[in-house]
């Protein structure tokens, strides 16, 4: 059995981070090892006045005891940050639990739509920026990955420039690099693109937009990904079945989720993606 050590934030209502990862993972037979950065009481898209529980001097103690247990991980799996002092902590326990076999894949959870969320200071952006360097899978959103590198956001460009927003991301130090919500001049669809450094191929994977956004989708997309290569599969299939499998939420959402604050349908399909019972929107190459 395949294991995960997932350093995320735990929320006690709604989808996202751990309360999406675990279940994912899980159902594809991968052991989930939590490294909580925080305590929640909901997730922060879009609800009010939420009880937090910072758990940063907590996670030194957690990680301390996991070294002398002597543990090994498949993969080690990072997604929203609470401070740059997480960062650091994070750095260094790739650099202990690291080996020639597992990965690294660092999701840089800090913005959406040309904006950095409330909590998200200019060190973090610094310190996810080294983080990202530590990393073999990178998986940003359009708003992080130009915040990463410094440049202005953009909402729309052409394939070419999005080519090189992943090379100037993998030349930071990740292997393989996946960009989500891409938007492109004279086309109305979204685009995930994703770049294989060490074969030099590009992937896109093209999506009819839906106007709706939920909470957790990334860290939906970035766990059924991530499920698929530790099953052996190949990455520009894993980055085809995320993507296949999201729209399938975000479409089926539309119609059994009221609120949409509450996040994805996961649980009512769950047992598809398990079973691979859903329609595979193919990858191709750019």
């Amino acid at each position: 059995m395949k294991r995960v050590a997932a350093v995320h934030d735990l929320c006690g209502f709604g989808k996202a981070s751990l309360n999406t990862i675990v279940p994912i993972l899980s159902s594809m037979a991968i052991q989930v090892c939590a490294v909580p950065t925080a305590v929640l009481s909901t997730h922060t898209g879009g609800y009010k006045d939420i009880a937090v529980r910072d758990l940063t001097e907590y996670m030194e103690e957690h990680i301390n005891h996991w070294k002398k247990l002597n543990l090994s991980f498949d993969c080690i799996y990072s997604g929203y940050l609470g401070s740059p002092k997480q960062a650091k902590i994070i750095k260094e326990f790739i650099e202990y639990f690291k080996t020639k076999d597992n990965i690294v894949l660092i999701d840089p959870v800090m913005g959406d739509d040309g904006e950095l969320y409330s909590s998200i200071t200019n060190e973090m952006v610094l310190e996810m920026k080294d983080l990202v360097s530590h990393a073999d899978i990178v998986t940003p959103n359009v708003t992080e990955a130009l915040m990463i590198l410094g440049k202005e956001y953009k909402e729309k460009e052409d394939l070419l420039y999005w080519k090189e927003i992943l090379i100037n991301l993998a030349e930071l130090g990740p292997k393989k690099v996946v960009l989500t919500s891409v938007k492109v001049f004279g086309n109305e669809n979204v685009f995930t693109l994703a770049y294989d450094k060490d074969l030099n191929k590009f992937y896109k994977v093209e999506t009819q937009h839906i106007n709706i956004s939920f909470p957790g989708t990334g860290d939906t997309f970035a766990s059924i990904m991530l499920s698929y290569i530790l099953k052996g599969e190949s990455f520009d299939k894993s980055v085809s079945r995320a993507c296949s499998f999201i729209y399938k939420l975000i479409e089926e959402g539309k119609h059994h989720v009221e609120d949409i604050r509450e996040g994805l349908p996961l649980e009512m399909f769950l047992k598809e993606l398990i079973l691979d019972d859903y329609y595979l929107i193919d990858s191709k190459e750019l």
